[in-house]
């Protein structure tokens, strides 16, 4: 569907040892790592009123809220859209730059 797109943005927090940026906080809570968010023009169809969805790890042994969590060292986002899928993995730990593996799968 060429109405929807993902985007993957590292986010690094001081509290991390991001002392690089006169902008870094200390997160509010927050994880430093990956977050990924899912666009969906599909259901509205303007950028303004485009449906979001923030994807989260899940964790059994994390007990952090949801919404502060970012991908990191250990997750795996993987998900399918109709015949094609995704998934991102190999995540290194957060810093200035982070490294990942991304495969994406066609019929």
């Amino acid at each position: 569907d060429s109405r929807r797109f993902i985007t993957i943005e590292n986010r690094w927090f001081k509290r991390d040892g991001n002392n690089l940026s006169l902008w870094a906080d200390d997160g509010n809570g927050r994880e430093s790592g990956l977050t990924i968010i899912e666009y969906s023009h599909a259901v509205y169809g303007t950028f303004p009123e485009a449906d979001l969805y923030r994807h989260t790890p899940v964790r059994n042994s994390d007990i952090s809220h949801s919404s502060l969590r970012a991908y990191k060292t250990g997750d795996v986002f993987q998900k399918c859209f109709r015949d094609r899928c995704l998934k991102i993995d190999q995540i290194s730990n957060p810093g200035s730059q982070v490294t990942f593996r991304l495969e994406i799968t066609l019929p």
